[in-house]
């Protein structure tokens, strides 16, 4: 609704700029014609070229909407294309489409201007899906931003770009999943830990539950110290974490590394490497992907349960 209420604002713009300008080029030609031939006008037609004071008015309105019909134009490509949503843009959204529409109801109420039905229609239309779809970004209905699932895509990480990486991962990887995530990744470690909170850091508000299986070879006193942090601050914003490690006979069989919630299922890099590993990330079957992780996990032990922590000499640390 936000890209095409933005293309639709943009069209009629300049429609209205075509329309206005065509007219003042008429009066003023008409004018031009009365005194350079020392024509005695009428009051009538006095009282046309008069109005062109007003068009005039109303193509300087025009020229204020276009902005405003370029940001909203913008944000929809922003969220079409990249997915990234947000509150913020949300709110860019909301304000530009009811400048807008005020604008829309100067031209139509106030200066001698009149568009066809249609075409007011279409106009007042682009306004309204831009400030429905702005109002969902922003959470004032619904309770919830929009559902940013779509059709999942394969994702490319460029090792040159790990920064650049992180930002793409964090809005069209992380930011698509919802509820309850899922990650397999048999080497997670505290590097794997701090990726996976940047990666998190701004979608939290879309979690409920982030559930981890691991292998126990780099579970350190350096990661029980830092997997602490990390799970109380997860608990402050009402989201469980819960880590469990394979046994032995399962860590020795399972290669792949998943990521999953109740929608999507890819397989990713590991997650200690993911914004510097030459792969990509690539959608798998939700069913597979589903049933292989939790047959796995109800045969995994939670990671409290292990002893491991202070005392314990990791292949990390060794």
């Amino acid at each position: 609704m936000a890209l095409g209420g933005g293309f639709l604002s943009v069209f009629y713009v300049f429609h209205y700029m075509q329309v206005l300008s065509y007219s003042l080029g008429a009066y003023a030609e008409a004018a031009t014609l009365i005194d350079a031939n020392s024509i005695n006008a009428t009051s009538s037609m006095l009282a046309i070229i008069s109005g062109s004071s007003s068009l005039r008015l109303a193509l300087y309105l025009t020229y204020a909407m276009l902005p405003f019909a370029l940001v909203m134009l913008a944000v929809g490509m922003l969220w079409f294309f990249a997915k990234a949503y947000s509150k913020l843009t949300g709110a860019v959204l909301l304000l530009s489409s009811a400048a807008y529409l005020l604008t829309v109801a100067v031209l139509e109420n106030n200066i001698t201007f009149h568009s066809t039905p249609l075409g007011l229609s279409i106009v007042c239309l682009s306004g309204v899906m831009a400030i429905i779809a702005g109002a969902q970004a922003f959470g004032l209905f619904s309770g919830a931003a929009p559902d940013t699932r779509r059709r999942a895509v394969q994702i490319g990480i460029d090792p040159e770009m790990p920064y650049t990486n992180m930002q793409i991962l964090s809005n069209r990887l992380m930011g698509r999943l919802s509820g309850e995530v899922k990650i397999l990744d048999m080497h997670f470690d505290v590097n794997a830990l701090d990726n996976l909170a940047r990666l998190t850091s701004k979608n939290t508000d879309k979690y409920t539950k982030i559930c981890i299986l691991s292998k126990r070879d780099r579970l350190g006193d350096k990661f029980s110290s830092a997997y602490k942090d990390f799970k109380d601050e997860l608990l402050a914003r009402r989201i469980e974490f819960e880590l469990r490690v394979l046994t032995e006979d399962d860590a020795s069989k399972q290669h792949e590394r998943l990521l999953l919630d109740g929608s999507e299922a890819y397989k990713i890099p590991p997650l200690n490497i993911i914004n510097r590993k030459s792969e990509h990330i690539t959608p798998v079957k939700l069913e597979e992907a589903s049933q292989r992780f939790n047959e796995l996990w109800t045969r995994s032990m939670k990671y409290e349960n292990l002893g491991i922590g202070v005392g314990y000499k990791s292949s990390e640390s060794q």
